[in-house]
């Protein structure tokens, strides 16, 4: 359960970043690249380029949705063991 929410937030977060590089971009003068990202983490890289605009996703994406759901797990199996350790 924990590791739900905190893979929720996670997605919410990136999915707000998303949508805020991309109008970014799409308002942005042409041959603009304009970083996006959360607590140092490179997630996006918006660009105008030729008349288009786009979004490209960056390394620190994965980290932003890996290192949620692997914390939750843990997070869970601790809570897990302490409930077995009790009994």
């Amino acid at each position: 359960m924990i590791s739900i929410a905190l893979w929720g937030v996670a997605i919410v977060i990136t999915g707000a970043i998303f949508v805020g590089v991309s109008e970014s971009a799409r308002a942005a003068v042409n041959g603009v690249v304009i970083p996006a990202g959360f607590v140092g983490l490179p997630l996006f890289e918006g660009f105008h380029n030729e008349g288009r605009f786009g979004v490209r996703p960056e390394w620190g994406l994965l980290v932003m949705l890996i290192v949620p759901a692997v914390v939750g797990i843990l997070l869970s199996l601790i809570a897990l063991a302490r409930e077995v350790s009790h009994e």
